[in-house]
């Protein structure tokens, strides 16, 4: 938040051909048999698809410099024998139907928040989101020596597949971030370039080793007094 970010909240369901665009393997999916809506068709593997949902509602009505973020739940088809089963130990219910897993995401475009009124504003890139990211796990007591940013060609289908890292800390995946590939932003009428990174919680918190120490407040306030003489 202190990094010009507004928080999002979005339901867990979106609309299949959305839904379709989050995924490389359909079987991930998980539909609803008897859907309220053509919008609440399948439960959201990504939280990506709802917060391009905002930036393309705030881009109609004239916001043109955003940065979103949100904290939920997506869901994965637990039967696919292509999920990880390390994943699953770490999902929130081990028995259910669905693989849920908590997760952080977050997409910017436009321009960075003004710092000053005679300063030039300055387009939001890849390396924005990556020195966000970087500042933010540096200032949580993550180590930079154990921190790895893989590029990776073979990337999800919904980012660039010249611009996505996988970002890893002590051989333990934490998420993907990087351009959000131009096919997904026509879809929602994005016109202009957007980059995106989404955490899993469940690692991110696993990965999370505290090493600050803290010492109790003072009882006694603090007394300033101005004295003119």
């Amino acid at each position: 938040v202190c990094r010009g970010f507004y928080e999002v909240i979005n339901y867990a369901f979106l609309p299949n051909h959305i839904a379709n665009l989050l995924v490389k393997d359909k079987n991930n999916l998980i539909t609803i048999k008897n859907p309220l809506s053509e919008r609440y068709e399948v439960m959201r593997p990504s939280l990506l698809g709802g917060i391009l949902k905002n930036i393309d509602y705030n881009l109609r009505n004239q916001e043109k410099n955003l940065r979103f973020f949100e904290i939920g739940s997506i869901f994965l088809h637990k039967k696919n024998k292509n999920l990880d089963s390390s994943t699953l130990k770490i999902s929130l219910d081990y028995d259910s139907y669905a693989n849920e897993q908590n997760h952080l995401a977050a997409i910017i475009t436009g321009s960075e928040p003004a710092t000053g009124f005679d300063i030039a504003k300055k387009e939001q890139d890849f390396y924005s989101l990556k020195g966000i990211i970087l500042d933010t796990l540096k200032h949580l007591g993550f180590e930079e020596n154990l921190l790895v940013l893989e590029h990776l060609r073979d990337s999800l289908s919904y980012f660039h597949p010249y611009n996505c890292l996988h970002i890893i800390y002590n051989n333990l995946s934490l998420g993907y971030m990087g351009e959000l590939h131009p096919d997904i932003l026509e879809q929602f009428n994005i016109d202009k370039k957007a980059y995106a990174f989404e955490f899993n919680l469940e690692s991110l918190s696993k990965a999370y080793v505290p090493n600050k120490k803290y010492k109790e407040f003072s009882r006694f306030p603090i007394i300033e007094r101005d004295i003119a003489l």
